[in-house]
């Protein structure tokens, strides 16, 4: 079952947060700091704003994924104006990856997201998740831009 996020589902949110953070560090620890704890005060936004799209999976009453994502509207004198949402973080606990739940959580937001006028859904994939990659590839995600960065650290 696919639910918004409620208070009491923060503190396992906040465990799933510190796996993000200790898979980012691991691969770029140059960029990502060693994993914290987070702090559920720190985490209430993802259930108290109103432009905060936060869905946890629930299965056997526990919290096992979640997908966080912003709503905005792109204003730039470049650009066609957009309501878009972009995609934070997901995360599925490890003891329930490769089960389809990463695909479910997408889906239910992009269904989300079409009942309330949202024209795009972007998000950032660090080059060195493959898997994270091959799945957005997979729900017809497209490379729309590169974000590239030039390290002048000695």
């Amino acid at each position: 079952m696919i639910r918004r996020a409620e208070e009491k589902d923060l503190k396992k949110i906040a465990v799933f947060e510190e796996g993000l953070l200790a898979l980012h560090h691991k691969e770029r620890p140059d960029i990502f700091k060693e994993p914290i704890a987070f702090k559920i005060e720190d985490l209430k936004y993802l259930v108290d704003s109103k432009d905060i799209l936060t869905f946890v999976y629930i299965e056997d009453d526990e919290v096992v994924a979640f997908i966080s994502a912003e709503t905005f509207e792109r204003k730039h004198p470049l650009l066609n104006t957009e309501k878009s949402c972009h995609i934070n973080d997901i995360y599925v606990d490890e003891d329930h990856k490769r089960r389809g739940i990463a695909t479910k959580l997408i889906d239910h937001l992009i269904e989300y997201c079409n009942s309330i006028d949202i024209e795009t859904i972007e998000l950032y994939v660090w080059s060195f998740n493959s898997e994270a990659i091959a799945l957005y590839e997979k729900l017809g995600f497209k490379v729309r831009k590169y974000d590239m960065s030039l390290s002048l650290k000695k």
